[in-house]
């Protein structure tokens, strides 16, 4: 839906969002665990 007062992104060089940066065959899809919001998520 849409917001009244839409809060504007924050470009940053540095923090926890940048911690896990996995290029070309350093990425593992099973690495990292699936978070399970529902019974039914992960499959």
């Amino acid at each position: 839906g849409k917001v009244k007062k839409p809060v504007k992104p924050v470009i940053v060089d540095k923090g926890p969002c940048k911690e896990n940066i996995l290029k070309g065959n350093d990425v593992d899809l099973f690495q990292f665990p699936a978070p399970h919001w529902q019974k039914l998520d992960g499959g």
